[in-house]
């Protein structure tokens, strides 16, 4: 039985093998990346997915790209105790050249959006400025969005209106945010 430990990185394989619905047999693996470290580039996603796809590569075994999203993400959860949302896993598991991935995160869909991105630039730099999602205010803005819907009594803050969103800044931010996402 897999437990997580150290070193902490290893532990999202770990997740992802503890998870994986195939029969896993013994491995060696070598793990090479140039993806930073916590540099916001999903680094961890991209390491589950890959481990997920590796794992499928060598022992035959397939499942939709949601379910193994969904895995992955359950890998970050549970055995690298990061609370984590969806995103990074749908966009390193379905993400496609020339296409935008439009994400609903409430009922785990997601769609392709073409773009024409011919005339873009898109620049990534290195700023060395790391992130944790277990020490972030991620887990904080979601508890009170959470907190938010429950006094709200809806489901989710999208099902609120702007007008029932004025008692908290936080909770009318994600909203304006999920508004202008799908404008």
């Amino acid at each position: 039985k897999l437990l997580p430990g150290e070193p902490n990185w290893a532990n999202y394989i770990k997740g992802v093998v503890a998870f994986f619905k195939g029969t896993v047999k013994g491995f060696d693996a070598v793990v090479v990346s140039n993806v930073p470290l916590g540099g916001g580039l999903s680094s961890s996603a991209s390491l589950e997915v890959s481990t997920y796809m590796f794992l499928e590569g060598l022992f035959g075994k397939t499942d939709c790209q949601k379910e193994k999203a969904l895995i992955c993400q359950r890998a970050e959860h549970e055995f690298a105790n990061t609370p984590c949302g969806i995103m990074d896993q749908f966009i390193s598991m379905m993400g496609t050249a020339n296409n935008a991935l439009l994400i609903d995160c409430l009922k785990l869909t997601s769609e392709l959006i073409p773009m024409d991105i011919k005339d873009c630039v898109l620049l990534i730099t290195n700023t060395n400025v790391k992130h944790n999602l277990g020490t972030s205010e991620y887990a904080v803005r979601r508890s009170q969005c959470e907190e938010a819907a429950r006094i709200l009594k809806v489901r989710s803050l999208r099902f609120a209106t702007l007008e029932e969103l004025n008692s908290t800044y936080t909770s009318a931010n994600v909203t304006f945010w999920n508004v202008g996402t799908i404008s």
